[in-house]
């Protein structure tokens, strides 16, 4: 286990401190127990959105690459400059994409 020092400003420090408070009263290792899920949760969402940055998306008509673009705007503007019809093509992710997750009840008309 690392030890750091560091420098906060008056306010943030008053504030982590009142929270500290709420949440474990005054029980020792509380402080840090607070920096550490702070810490993580930051650094978690750092690697997500670097690697949400990273995505590439491509158009292929059959095997052969027409274009590429980080996003699907820039594929969308890329092919109208090349004058190619999208809806010809198969548009690659090279990330998987989430799934659209529904729920609820259906109900027929009469």
């Amino acid at each position: 286990m690392g030890t750091l020092t560091i420098v906060l400003k008056d306010e943030t420090e008053n504030m982590l401190r009142r929270i500290v408070k709420q949440l474990y009263g005054s029980s020792r290792g509380g402080l840090s127990e607070v920096i550490d899920k702070a810490v993580r949760s930051y650094i978690a969402r750092l690697e997500a959105s670097s690697i949400s940055k990273s995505v590439i998306f491509r158009a292929y008509k059959g095997e052969t690459l027409v274009s590429e673009a980080k996003n699907l705007d820039d594929l969308a503007a890329a092919l109208k400059d090349k004058g190619v019809d999208p809806r010809g093509l198969r548009i690659a992710s090279s990330q998987g994409v989430r799934p659209v997750v529904r729920a609820g009840v259906r109900a027929r008309r009469q």
